[in-house]
């Protein structure tokens, strides 16, 4: 999601430069929160039904930070596309309405997991507040402003706050609002804030099958995305197990990014897109299986995409809700606030 600069690129965040503060527009992925944020009024949920599967963590490990300086500017992604499914009709324009989370009926699982495979991290989300052994609601550049763990990102609109992490029900909510009054941050002024989440200095894996369970906003301007980054603070390697635009919500989008001719901050890809039902009416999982040998993505266990690339460093997990930016652009008069990205489970099994 760190697709800095890119035009085509949610992760068109300056997220992954580990630049000093002073020198990032970015920090214009944390900010100078002059107010305090305003207490989320919660919608209504109830927790999808799933199989529950025992958790053995390994020890965490920690990341070495490298300070590094992007060099250029990246293109935008050219994404060839698999099979496609009959395109659906979906009116972006029309203003959606936060639904109450209900039971999904079709909880598809994990069919591209190989046998062998166990689960060394999970996540159901299903205790009083975000588990903080696990999950951090900011990116590592972040800073406390006003006593409150904020971040932002170059090119997008929105400022990462905390408060628009909750938990209901069993279900994760990444919330996205246009606040009563502007909060300057980062030598900027932020109309917007949402939620994001990320075991960075928690947990770090290096190949494995990772999977989330989720149901996007829709609405243009959103970027809902489930990836991952390096735990040295440098880009690419990048590995979008989902994202989709808000704008075009039955389109899922499935990315590698990776240095282009071995050079971090220069980026290369290999992508794919798929077209299916409306992800922002119901529950879906999407899944990434990466290994010495390359990526497999799949949506609701049937695989989508695949590339022989494979980056070969440990990375961490991320799940965002942004908004704006060079690819999902700005949002309009019919995007609806608040917004939620929800997320069910986060799951990731290794030989």
């Amino acid at each position: 999601m760190i697709h800095t600069i890119q035009t085509n690129h949610h992760k068109n965040l300056f997220r992954f430069a580990t630049l000093s503060l002073s020198t990032l527009l970015i920090l214009s992925g944390c900010g100078n929160v002059a107010t305090t944020p305003t207490p989320l009024t919660v919608v209504g949920v109830i927790k999808p039904t799933g199989t529950e599967i025992p958790t053995t963590l390994p020890p965490t490990a920690l990341p070495t930070a490298i300070p590094t300086t992007p060099t250029e500017a990246m293109p935008e992604p050219t994404i060839a596309p698999t099979t496609v499914a009959p395109t659906l009709t979906n009116d972006a324009t029309a203003t959606p309405v936060p639904a109450p989370i209900q039971p999904v009926a079709n909880p598809v699982g994990s069919s591209g997991l190989p046998a062998d495979f166990k689960l060394v991290f999970s996540d159901d989300f299903d205790g009083p507040q975000l588990d903080a052994g696990k999950w951090t609601t900011c990116y590592h550049w972040a800073e406390k402003l006003n006593g409150i763990l904020s971040c932002a990102t170059k090119n997008e609109l929105q400022l990462f706050q905390p408060d628009n992490v909750t938990l209901e029900n069993g279900i994760v909510r990444l919330q996205v609002k246009k606040e009563p009054s502007p909060r300057h941050a980062y030598e900027r002024d932020h109309e917007y804030t949402s939620g994001m989440i990320t075991t960075f200095d928690k947990f770090t894996f290096k190949y494995g099958y990772t999977e989330v369970r989720a149901r996007m906003p829709k609405g243009r301007g959103f970027l809902s995305a489930f990836w991952t980054m390096p735990t040295d603070k440098t880009w690419p390697p990048e590995i979008d197990v989902i994202e989709v635009l808000g704008q075009d919500p039955a389109m899922a989008h499935l990315t590698l990014h990776f240095p282009k001719n071995g050079e971090k901050w220069k980026d290369d890809k290999d992508g794919g897109k798929f077209r299916g039902s409306d992800l922002t009416s119901e529950f879906n999982v999407f899944a990434a299986k990466w290994d010495e040998t390359g990526v497999i993505w799949y949506v609701n266990g049937v695989e989508r995409h695949r590339t022989d690339k494979s980056p070969n460093e440990p990375m961490y997990l991320l799940a965002t809700l942004a908004l704006g930016g060079n690819w999902a652009g700005p949002p309009d008069d019919q995007t609806p606030f608040p917004s939620y990205m929800d997320i069910d489970y986060i799951r990731v099994y290794q030989k």
